[in-house]
């Protein structure tokens, strides 16, 4: 019997990863192209959703504005249709609806609001659904604790920190599949 050496097991794992394109796909998350805002100025970014579903596709994105962001407002995208609502305990939601977000595709959600009056230095929360096309999802809702980094989290929500002072903009910096920013 032939012998298999741990290189080819390596290769034929990678190459196995590489053609089914589902290789991590739990372990990235969503996060916004531009992850800073000065406080009481208004807000455009991009939302990423590095992949659909598991086994199927994503078919709507729910994302819940934290305490002291106003006005939400997303766009829509292709088929995607975007609103806007308030729920019953006055929770402000954006939510896109009517495409198709393949498992293996990239999504990027246009959404713009306003900050209020948040401290420079605080780090505001997005909590997230995604909701899958055969049923399931993907709840985006984790906070970091004190001592534990946002990175750790099975399932953080996106962020935006809140500093004073300019905001360089233009393309965004190469990120990881978890949304953190690559040298």
């Amino acid at each position: 019997m032939p012998t298999i050496s741990p290189k080819h097991l390596i290769h034929a794992a990678t190459l196995m990863a590489a053609l089914t394109g589902t290789a991590n796909l739990a372990s990235a998350h969503p996060w916004f192209v531009a992850d800073k805002a000065n406080p009481g100025t208004a807000y455009s970014s991009i939302i990423n959703i590095p992949h659909g579903c598991d086994e199927n596709g994503t078919i709507k994105i729910t994302m819940k504005m934290p305490e002291g962001v106003t006005d939400p407002k997303g766009e829509d995208s292709g088929k995607w249709k975007a609103s806007s609502k308030t729920t019953a305990t006055g929770a402000s939601l954006v939510i896109w609806e009517g495409g198709l977000l393949p498992t293996t595709q990239n999504g990027e959600f246009k959404v713009s609001f306003k900050i209020g009056d948040v401290k420079p230095g605080k780090i505001i929360y997005f909590p997230l659904i995604q909701n899958c096309e055969k049923g399931g999802s993907y709840r985006w809702i984790e906070f970091p604790t004190k001592g534990v980094d946002e990175y750790d989290l099975e399932t953080p929500a996106p962020l935006i920190e809140i500093v004073t002072g300019e905001i360089k903009t233009g393309a965004p910096k190469k990120m990881d599949a978890h949304g953190k920013k690559m040298p």
